[in-house]
């Protein structure tokens, strides 16, 4: 055999074995390559969308370290465990949450559910054997559509609740159109309405600082007429 196709023999031989070896090892990282596809869900662009990190994300927020105004809290720390700024919810629907819905433990609840499943749900999840649900990328087998009662923490710790999560209150209790204080709503209802677990103390003043920075994008809903 010439030297020429000894040399074309070794490269198809070595093409031959990386497509082997590319085959068995598994993607790596999915959860963090994520480009902007489809704004309506949640495809796992937690610490990386559209080729940037939480840091650049908490920058374009303006969310500011508050241990030094030279820097962008790219992360914080719940219960010893560092939750980044999640890129893919800010990019997409312009809110500061850090972690994802699956680092907050109510949402693992079954009663009151901490998922409910929705055709027109931001995320997909799968159901555990104790009924409740575990985030999971579209295409998952076994994933529906729904949504989570909250979607990370926000920046002081505290669990960011989800507007969008279907409502559980009882008429009964709260009407839509009244303010009511929180020492004023029964036990058993705050399960029902997602308030068991807040605590004002840890909402800090930050927080409001962030809202009021964030207003422009609420957008108002048009509401249903009704019949004379």
């Amino acid at each position: 055999m010439n030297n020429k196709h000894r040399s074309l023999f070794k490269a198809l031989s070595f093409l031959c074995i990386l497509s082997l070896i590319l085959s068995l090892v598994p993607p790596v990282g999915i959860w963090q390559r994520i480009n902007a596809d489809d704004t309506t869900l949640y495809n796992g662009g937690y610490t990386s969308y559209n080729g940037l990190g939480s840091y650049d994300w908490a920058k374009k927020a303006g969310v500011k370290d508050p241990t030094d105004p030279n820097k962008y809290l790219d992360k914080i720390q719940v219960n010893g465990k560092d939750e980044y700024f999640n890129c893919e919810i800010y990019a997409e629907r312009g809110q500061v949450v850090y972690g994802t819905p699956d680092d907050v433990p109510e949402n693992h609840l079954v009663s009151p559910a901490g998922f409910k499943p929705a055709a027109d749900g931001y995320f997909y999840a799968v159901k555990q054997s104790n009924g409740s649900y575990k985030l999971a990328l579209p295409g998952t087998p076994g994933a529906v559509r729904g949504w989570f009662r909250y979607l990370g923490y926000s920046k002081s710790g505290a669990p960011f609740s989800d507007s969008n999560f279907p409502p559980d209150l009882k008429p009964e209790v709260v009407q839509p159109n009244e303010v009511v204080k929180l020492s004023s709503v029964p036990a058993s209802a705050r399960d029902d309405l997602g308030l068991a677990g807040y605590d004002p103390s840890r909402v800090s003043p930050s927080d409001w600082q962030t809202l009021w920075q964030n207003l422009h994008l609420l957008t108002e809903k048009d509401s249903v007429p009704t019949n004379p």
